[in-house]
């Protein structure tokens, strides 16, 4: 890239240049090829993020944290994060199947095992947030 930016000789132009570099630099690490699984994994971690965090607020701005339930806490924050990043990370294999224009059909049982899963998490992670929502919103004495 030194060597194209020596051709480039006015300044608003090799910004112009250098930024072109940056984004298609950052736009290849968010795309996930045989060299960069990685990149299912942070979309997953953060689209569990995403769905955890409002939880997260809730429960810092209407409880108390202390050193007594921080661990707990930590742990039922941690699964919460922890099962909507599974059931992203197994969908969006279903997806780069169909994306790739094999038929999600032609491995009728790992499809059929991925939705039972997929369905295993979104129920656990369902009853879990139903069941500790009241002490997400503050009610006294929810456990």
């Amino acid at each position: 890239m030194l060597a194209e930016l020596s051709h480039v000789h006015a300044p608003a132009e090799r910004w112009r240049f250098a930024l072109g570099c940056t984004r298609v630099a950052l736009a290849s690490t968010l795309t996930e090829t045989p060299m960069n699984p990685s990149a299912t994994l942070r979309t997953a971690a953060l689209g569990g993020l995403v769905l955890t965090a409002p939880l997260v607020i809730l429960e810092s701005v209407n409880q108390t944290i202390t050193t007594a339930n921080a661990f707990g806490l930590f742990l039922l924050f941690g699964f919460l994060w922890l099962l909507p990043t599974l059931f992203i990370v197994t969908l969006m294999g279903v997806i780069r199947t169909a994306r790739t224009g094999e038929s999600t059909l032609t491995h009728p049982v790992k499809l059929i095992l991925r939705v039972a899963f997929m369905a295993l998490l979104a129920t656990v992670w369902a009853t879990l947030l139903l069941d500790q929502l009241p002490c997400f919103l503050g009610v006294p004495n929810c456990d």
